[in-house]
């Protein structure tokens, strides 16, 4: 299931019930970034699949500002990471480490999508402005 399919809400409702249920703070983050990195990934293959020019950019947007969410979320986390990582530094270290191998990860994938966008507004400049409205989204989002 695909981000713009109607049961993709229901694979989005699974992933924020396993959210809920994991306390461990570097468990619930790592989670979260999975889940992120799940959402990006089937944008990009929604993309791939379809062309660019035949997805809706609000299914765009939606994916991107989930992402985004997901990513700030791991971001409120730090509090807890913090205390955990007196206890456990070790795997406070790996799940950092970890974190940023996924941010250069994510931004090869944002320029390939924003390369898309380009693509498509090169192509078709009479275009309507859902695509300027993606383009600044994922411009937003890897800043």
């Amino acid at each position: 299931m695909l981000p713009g399919s109607p049961l993709h809400v229901f694979k989005r409702f699974g992933w924020a019930v396993q959210e809920i249920f994991e306390t461990d703070p570097v468990a619930d983050a790592e989670l979260k970034i999975k889940h992120a990195n799940q959402e990006l990934s089937e944008l990009k293959q929604l993309i791939d699949e379809r062309g660019f020019a035949d997805v809706n950019p609000n299914t765009i947007n939606a994916s991107m500002n989930r992402f985004e969410g997901r990513l700030n979320n791991v971001n409120n986390t730090a509090e807890a990471l913090q205390e955990r990582k007196e206890s456990d530094p070790d795997g406070v270290d790996a799940f950092l480490n970890n974190l940023t191998d996924k941010q250069f990860k994510y931004q090869k994938v944002l320029e390939s999508i924003e390369t898309d966008v380009i693509k498509e507004k090169e192509d078709n400049p009479d275009a309507n402005s859902g695509i300027e409205d993606v383009f600044v989204n994922i411009s937003e989002t890897k800043d």
